[in-house]
């Protein structure tokens, strides 16, 4: 007080500094980061990112009446999604050949042998097979008739269902790269827009995958972070101006709150640096805790001011016998926040840091900056701050005579969060935490089955194709017969290349050389159309080098 433009230049430079810190600050939605770096989850699902760039995927699923119209949008904006320089590819369908082979290969080892004997039958009895009503006895393959038509063999690489067609998308970033991230999907949805499907009567159906909800984090994020300040302000200064009801105090309290939270964000964009769905909030707690010290300091000022002596004295008197209190109160506030630092979890332990080293430079600046105010305002040095602040010229003794009914109404309420204590249970769901309307339980019935489609796999390594061979036989049986309801589907090398392969390969041999009889003139078109086809397909073995990379 003093020196009073020395110590507001120092200020103004350690909140220019604050500033300067919180430019650093980033929004890092990637909860793997927080999880222990050594817990054997997170070191799988890292080596699994670093080897295979991660299982996540943007998916984009239409919807349509016409089938027609529906695959040329999808194959117009899979060219142009993969003609995009973030993009590894993009798949929707694969090459017609491919989809044949591949296709073949899906045919039941039965049913095959049930269309190679049918065939040496009808082949057996030449012209005579001609006859609709033995053709049709013979040839009645039920489902397996439309598996066999060239143009029934779906190409798409995910097939949708109720006219739902879908594109996986591997962008060359993780999806919690935000930098790279913001600008992908912002062109994602540019190419949506103009596009403009529901032109064409289509409608999106669901964007998803870990690339559309790591924008949702980021968007919420950054929500969060302004609007709970915004509403912790607003909320302070509103019981601010009725609890003081001078317009002068409130810009003392507040202004120091506010250099106090400069500071906090300058100094969390040093040791912390980024924000997560944990910490996005810290500024509203710190406001609340921030406030107190400014209150308690200013209002025993004013009772020193009251009873007179100079500007100084009363601010020496009330620092003398407000600020040990305070400072008790903010270290003990700290010491309860550094207790997160034991949390294995990332994001506590970083809300932690946040609130502890926020909740004493809020009192640093409270204790540093007020005595200047203090001096600004008072334009006379012997005024007294609030004529309308008066002591009672008498204390009498306190009554309660309520007293008993409250405690009474207290020990029920404890009673009754007893027998309530144990209902309380854990949220195990992320997507829960979400903004309201993109929690899992919000979506509707379509959204859901979508939304599963889009989620990123459990992924199981194996140490060699043996053992990954004997599992997938093993699991898509019990699945088949419902042993194990937790599991959708499995997916692995075999569920395109089976496992028995070599038996299928036999049978399609024998049916490839009973197609090149020449009774087969005999048969129906479309039948003859499917057996050439077979004939002159290349019937070896699939491998991986044939599948889509």
């Amino acid at each position: 007080m003093r020196h009073p433009r020395v110590a507001i230049l120092a200020i103004l430079l350690a909140t220019v500094l604050g500033v300067a810190g919180g430019t650093r600050l980033t929004v890092n939605p990637n909860i793997l980061e927080l999880l222990p770096p050594d817990d054997p989850t997170t070191m799988a699902i890292q080596r699994l990112n670093d080897e295979e760039g991660g299982p996540n995927l943007l998916t984009i699923a239409m919807t349509g009446q016409d089938d027609a119209v529906l695959h040329g949008f999808m194959q117009d904006l899979s060219a142009r999604l993969e003609a995009m320089p973030e993009v590894v590819f993009a798949l929707y369908e694969l090459e017609p050949e491919d989809a044949w082979r591949i296709g073949l290969m899906q045919l039941e080892p039965k049913d095959l042998t049930l269309l190679r004997d049918r065939l040496k039958a009808a082949n057996a009895l030449g012209p005579a097979v001609s006859n609709p009503f033995v053709a049709g006895s013979l040839l009645s393959l039920g489902p397996m008739t439309e598996k066999l038509k060239g143009d029934g063999m779906s190409t798409q690489v995910v097939p949708g269902t109720d006219g739902t067609a879908r594109i996986l998308v591997r962008p060359r970033e993780s999806a919690y790269n935000t930098k790279f991230l913001i600008p992908f999907m912002r062109q994602v949805h540019e190419i949506l827009d103009e596009m403009d499907p529901e032109s064409q009567g289509l409608e999106i159906a669901w964007i998803g995958g870990a690339y559309r909800h790591a924008m949702e984090d980021i968007e919420g994020i950054t929500h969060d972070l302004k609007w709970t300040a915004l509403a912790s302000m607003a909320l302070v200064l509103t019981l601010i101006s009725v609890a003081f009801r001078d317009l002068r105090a409130i810009f003392l309290i507040f202004v120091p709150l506010l250099i106090g939270t400069v500071w906090t964000i300058g100094y969390a964009g040093v040791v912390v640096g980024t924000l997560n769905t944990f910490t996005s909030f810290f500024t509203a707690i710190l406001i609340g805790l921030g406030v107190d010290f400014c209150i308690h300091l200013y209002s025993r000022y004013r009772e020193e001011r009251a009873r007179g002596g100079t500007l100084e004295g009363a601010v020496v008197r009330a620092w003398d016998a407000a600020g040990p209190p305070c400072l008790t109160a903010c270290l003990t506030s700290a010491g309860g926040f550094c207790a997160l630092w034991t949390a294995g979890f990332g994001g506590f332990r970083q809300l932690g840091t946040l609130l502890a080293g926020g909740v004493i430079l809020c009192l640093l600046a409270a204790l540093l900056v007020l005595p200047l105010l203090i001096l600004f305002r008072e334009t006379q040095p012997n005024a007294v701050p609030l004529k309308r602040f008066r002591f009672p010229a008498r204390q009498t003794p306190p009554t309660y005579r309520l007293a008993p009914l409250l405690l009474l109404l207290a020990a029920m309420v404890t009673l009754l969060a007893a027998f309530t204590l144990p209902r309380v249970g854990f949220e195990y769901d992320i997507s829960e935490l979400r903004a309201r309307g993109m929690a899992y339980e919000d979506l509707s019935v379509e959204e859901r089955a979508l939304a599963q489609d889009s989620y990123a796999p459990v992924v199981v390594s194996y140490p060699d194709t043996a053992s990954l061979r004997a599992d997938h036989i093993r699991l898509s049986e019990a699945i088949a017969a419902e042993k194990i309801p937790e599991f959708g589907n499995v997916l692995s090398l075999y569920s395109v290349i089976p496992p028995d392969q070599e038996q299928r390969l036999s049978v399609l041999a024998e049916i490839a050389e009973q197609a090149r009889n020449e009774n087969i003139k005999y048969l129906p078109v479309q039948v003859q159309k499917n057996l050439t086809k077979i004939a002159e397909a290349k019937l070896g073995p699939l491998t991986a080098a044939d599948l889509p990379n």
